[in-house]
């Protein structure tokens, strides 16, 4: 006999039902997961939660109705719909939370549109829909906005090399609104720090080193007789005896290229005025 799964992904909770060829129900299972308000009016979900809770009512489901994925001829998926998510195309990973459909933020983005003469009308002919927050468009407009150029398409851990141990308080910068910390480390302390009035980047460790800087750095004030330890995540095993190995030079150029479109997008100009 064939099965259809059905998965439900839905606003609280994510839900699976395996249904019979009759129409019958054989399982169903059903997890909720964290809603997330960061101020009023204001609706996340964790992009992951729902990925797992769904997968998990999923596999629960057939075990209740002591199936296996070869037993179901086909799935039926209904989900969230206006809730928006940006995945980081090379890693896979979120950007972001994802913004519930109830989320009110784009508001003031519609709010301009509305007031330009004949856009209501223009978006209504050529959508369908109105200008409403509810919809996805300000959604990716907020994501856009409000996630860093900086650290587009860098994988979600990286390895940078730190030659000296310096304190940079976390605190100190979170306590600055204009601060916006991108990379953090629990070994070696905030990293990348990006001063988005200046537009300023402040690298307190090394992206920039070549494969044997920090070993030269090292030899160097063991010689000394400085009281310096072993780089961690820099020789293999943190073993001293073995040569480096570079882990970090992708996201360093990554970082680089991100920094010049960075200054391109954000920096005024006038075409016209070039290679005049």
């Amino acid at each position: 006999m064939s099965f259809i799964l059905a998965l439900d992904q839905g606003t609280s909770s994510s839900r699976a039902i395996v249904f019979r060829a009759d129409g019958g129900i054989a399982a169903l299972a059903q997890r909720e997961f964290r809603q997330i308000f960061p101020q009023s009016g204001w609706v996340e979900h964790d992009p992951n939660e729902i990925w797992d809770s769904q997968l998990a009512v999923a596999h629960e489901a057939l075990q209740k109705a002591a199936l296996t994925a070869a037993d179901v001829a086909g799935i039926g998926i209904t989900n969230q719909r206006e809730t928006t998510v940006v995945w980081n195309r090379r890693t896979g990973q979120p950007i972001h939370n994802a913004i519930v459909w109830q989320d009110r933020r784009g508001e003031p983005l519609c709010a301009k549109l509305r007031a330009q003469d004949g856009m209501e009308a223009r978006i209504g002919a050529s959508t369908g829909l109105r200008i409403d927050a509810y919809f996805s468009a300000t959604k990716i407009r907020w994501l856009l906005d409000h996630t860093s150029l900086l650290m587009r398409g860098l994988d979600d851990e990286i390895r940078i090399p730190v030659s000296r141990h310096t304190e940079n308080r976390r605190e100190d910068i979170a306590a600055h609104p204009d601060l916006e910390l991108l990379i953090d480390s629990a070994e070696a302390g905030p990293c990348l720090v990006h001063d988005r009035r200046l537009r300023h980047v402040h690298m307190f460790n090394h992206l920039e080193y070549d494969s044997t800087t920090l070993d030269a750095e090292y030899r160097r004030d063991l010689e000394k007789g400085s009281p310096i330890g072993v780089p961690l995540h820099y020789y293999p095993g943190d073993d001293p005896s073995k040569p480096p190995v570079n882990t970090w030079r992708g996201n360093a150029h990554l970082l680089y290229s991100n920094w010049i479109n960075y200054l391109y997008q954000t920096t005024p100009f006038n075409p016209a005025d070039i290679g005049g």
